[in-house]
């Protein structure tokens, strides 16, 4: 088996912890300081610029297409996106564990419904930081064998959403 310690790196149960260029532990690149709660494994994430237009896919609201968050391929059920993907039913504040409150003292209720796939249009030139999912807790797994792709803001212009089905 490998030695605890490899060329004075910790040598982590998971063999691709070096085998992205960003990580929350030493090297936190551009996302560091952004504002979103983000939700890369360990932090872990590269950064591309895509050289040619891709389509990716994100299950979500049947009203609202945007998002942040994609996968390479379409998800086959509600299930496989809440485990694979770690996409909670309701979502709390992620200091404090609680819900937020309102103005007058009421739980402010994050839902995040699943009820369409979307097929979006990326263009080329765009972006896009990709990674393995965050676990949040239970059966929203995450986990390495998935990766996401993080898109800061999915309303600029080039960026098409489609309705997809199987």
């Amino acid at each position: 088996g490998k030695s605890l310690f490899e060329d004075g790196n910790f040598t982590s149960k998971y063999d691709d912890f070096y085998g992205y260029e960003y990580n929350a532990y030493t090297n936190p690149g551009p996302l560091a300081d952004s504002e979103e709660n983000l939700n890369f494994y360990g932090g872990r994430y590269n950064v591309e610029i895509l050289k040619e237009d891709k389509i990716f896919y994100r299950a979500g609201n049947s009203e609202i297409p945007y998002g942040k968050y994609f996968v390479e391929t379409p998800p086959k059920s509600v299930i496989q996106v809440r485990m694979d993907s770690a996409v909670k039913p309701y979502w709390t504040n992620k200091q404090t564990g609680m819900w937020d409150l309102d103005e007058f003292g009421k739980a402010k209720v994050s839902k995040s419904v699943i009820e369409q796939v979307y097929a979006v249009k990326i263009p080329a030139g765009t972006t896009i930081y990709t990674g393995p999912v965050g676990y949040q807790g239970g059966m929203y797994l995450g986990g390495l064998e998935t990766n996401q792709i993080f898109i800061p803001d999915t309303r600029l212009p080039g960026i098409e959403f489609f309705k997809y089905s199987k």
